[in-house]
């Protein structure tokens, strides 16, 4: 999208990017909108520097119709739970600072779908982050978390953020790369980056320690 100017029409919540750290954005405060994609918009606010996350249900405050409230899990539940439809949703979660989904960025490596003694099933989601220590990672989990009780059928939801590893794919037929993103090779793991050059995402490869997380060279 193109990068719009806006200025905030009242005070907002916003996080921090990376940071995660929830600071009030006050009413008349200039911003550029960067990216609106999934449940939330990434601004750059040149007064303070750096990047922030307003969620969709803020969206008035920068000029866009507000999202409405997460709605109450398990609408429906005898609806199947599929991985399928699991993943449709996951592609409506992104990361703030890069216009790519959480799927096609690699970050989802393992996902557990489990019938509940009540009713309905519970969705087990176990994800990395696109860098190691990123302060977006309960953000990114709540918007994860959120999207997979959208669907009927869902009664329980439980995402975490773990270390790179394998995925489940791999373990099973070893097949690779899993989600076009982590990749094994001589027992080090290989994860795409982003990167924004001018107006264009490129992607880049970075090679991590299984165990440490240190990078081990391009």
């Amino acid at each position: 999208m193109p990068y719009e100017e806006v200025e905030l029409s009242r005070d907002v919540e916003a996080v921090m990017i990376p940071q995660g750290v929830t600071t009030l954005l006050k009413a008349g405060t200039p911003a550029v909108i960067t990216q609106a994609l999934g449940d939330s918009y990434t601004i750059q606010v040149p007064t303070f520097g750096g990047l922030y996350r307003i969620s969709g249900t803020d969206a008035d405050a920068i000029g866009k119709a507000a999202a409405r409230s997460d709605g109450e899990p398990g609408a429906d539940l005898d609806a199947p739970v599929t991985e399928d439809l699991v993943y449709s949703q996951l592609r409506h979660v992104y990361d703030p600072e890069i216009p790519v989904n959480i799927v096609e960025l690699g970050l989802i490596y393992d996902l557990k779908i489990e019938p509940v003694a009540g009713g309905g099933s519970r969705v087990e989601v176990k994800m990395t982050l696109t860098a190691p220590g990123c302060g977006m990672g309960d953000v990114i989990a709540q918007d994860t978390r959120s999207r997979i009780q959208t669907l009927p059928g869902v009664s329980e939801a439980d995402v975490q953020i773990g270390r790179l590893t394998t995925c489940r794919h791999e373990r099973r037929r070893n097949v690779q790369p899993c989600h076009g993103g982590v990749q094994r090779s001589r027992g080090i793991w290989r994860q795409h980056a982003w990167r924004r050059s001018g107006a264009r995402t490129e992607k880049s490869w970075r090679w991590y320690d299984p165990v440490t997380l240190v990078s081990v060279g391009g």
